[in-house]
């Protein structure tokens, strides 16, 4: 009979923002990262940004003009006020460009 119900458990815990805590490979057992997980809503705001971007021009034959990371954190602060997310890290990570 297991008394510890967290061992073995695949679960990481979250919290109300979307961020999960787990603890790195190799890493000592007493420091955990924190990693960002996006809302479903906070990915159709950014894809519906990058729609618009590419309608209004900002596509160019290599990619986006400079400037279009604010832009996209401009699009999603008015669409979600209180939206946490930065340019860099958030969403360069997100689109891999």
């Amino acid at each position: 009979m297991n008394n510890h119900p967290s061992i073995g458990s695949d679960v990481n815990p979250t919290d109300d923002e979307g961020n999960s805590r787990q603890r790195r490979r190799g890493a000592s057992k007493d420091k955990i990262s924190t990693r960002r997980t996006w809302t479903v809503r906070e990915e159709e705001v950014l894809i519906n940004g990058l729609r618009s971007l590419v309608a209004s021009g900002w596509k160019c034959d290599n990619g986006f003009r400079t400037g279009y990371l604010a832009q996209l954190k401009f699009f999603l602060l008015r669409a979600i006020p209180d939206c946490d997310l930065r340019a860099e890290p958030h969403i360069t990570s997100k689109i891999q460009v």
